[in-house]
Order: C-alpha cells, then sequence, then structure tokens
C-alpha cells in the first residue's frame, strides 16, 4: 500500500486546522485507489461510504438525463474533494464520477472515520467544520446560479438540483452534527 503525502493533505481546506498528529491520524484511515482512464469511481444510486480526494489526475461528475445521455456536470483536479457529505451521512451517491484519464484518488471510508471519531474526537469535528464551511460556500453559489438562471442569464447551465433531495432543514442538519459529535 502506497504512503499517503500528508504534505499534500496539509493545505487542503478540508484539514484545514488540524495538528501534525490529526492529520496523521486522518491519513491512518485513508487508503489510494488508482482509476483508470474513463474508470467509474462510484455511479449514481451507489451508496455514499465515503470520501474521495484528488491526488492526481481528473474526475467528472456525470448527470444522467431521462433520455439516458448523460452530461458533464463539474471537474475535480487535484485538491478537490468528492462526496464528503457521505463522511457525515448516510446518502446515496446523486451523480457518476469517473476519471477522465489516469487518476489516483485517496478514500476515507465512513467505517474508519467513524473509528477516528471515537479515538481523535477533536480531529474528526474539525474535519466537520471544514465540510459544514464547504457546504455553506456551494450552497451560497447555488443561490447566485439560481438568481442567475431567474433573470435569463444564458450562460449558467442548468440542473435537477431538486432530483432525490429529501424534506430537510437546517435544523435536520445541524442536529445530524450535534448527533455525530456526540453533543445531544
Amino acid at each position: 500500500m502506497a504512503e499517503i503525502d500528508r504534505a499534500f493533505l496539509r493545505d487542503l481546506p478540508l484539514f484545514r486546522g488540524l495538528s501534525e498528529a490529526e492529520l496523521y491520524g486522518v491519513s491512518r484511515v485513508m487508503s489510494e485507489r488508482r482509476c483508470l482512464a474513463d474508470g467509474l469511481l462510484f455511479g449514481a444510486g451507489d451508496p455514499g461510504d465515503g470520501a474521495y480526494i484528488v491526488h492526481t489526475g481528473t474526475l467528472r461528475a456525470e448527470l444522467t438525463l431521462p433520455d439516458k445521455t448523460t452530461r458533464s456536470v463539474a471537474r475535480f483536479g487535484p485538491g478537490s474533494v468528492v462526496g464528503e457529505v457521505c463522511l457525515v451521512a448516510d446518502e446515496r451517491r446523486g451523480l457518476a464520477v469517473r476519471a477522465l484519464g489516469e487518476a489516483t484518488v485517496y478514500v476515507i471510508d465512513r467505517a474508519g472515520f467513524d473509528g477516528l471519531r471515537r479515538v481523535d474526537h477533536d480531529g474528526a469535528y474539525k474535519i466537520i467544520r471544514n465540510i459544514a464551511l464547504t457546504l455553506c460556500d456551494r450552497l451560497r453559489d447555488t443561490n447566485v446560479r439560481i438568481g442567475e438562471q431567474w433573470h435569463g442569464r444564458e450562460n449558467v447551465p442548468t440542473a435537477e438540483l431538486s432530483a432525490g433531495l429529501r424534506d430537510a432543514t437546517p435544523r435536520d442538519i445541524f442536529s445530524r452534527l450535534r448527533r455525530l459529535l456526540g453533543r445531544q
């Protein structure tokens, strides 16, 4: 098994604020996965069993349309994190993700992360906080895109934003985080 590049991880937003010992603990629950060109990392509807960090190469997220064609909706290069919500929530994958060329990803599976949470509560809490901040940024960006679409700008890509979403309020999300952190 290859050694996880902690120097690479140290600068990623997901690991912001972690001490060297905490980062070492996280790297011990990671594995490396190599993806072949056009290889599927996971499919839409697959169980969300963890997060993937792009180390080398590029990944593409695909939305399958009703006519069974696919549309590329996002690209993820080195340092990008894909599926981090699955570390804190039992969700199915909403999109398929595949490698554009050969790629290497670091995998944090939910079971490993749950074990880390029991051993290193502070490090896991910092990662959960960083996930929440990332999601807030994405929500803000999505709101901007929706506003641009609403006002008739044609250059904004459309997506079925409500597909597969359950009725969840912010209170539900914060309740999940409190439960996860053992503070409820």
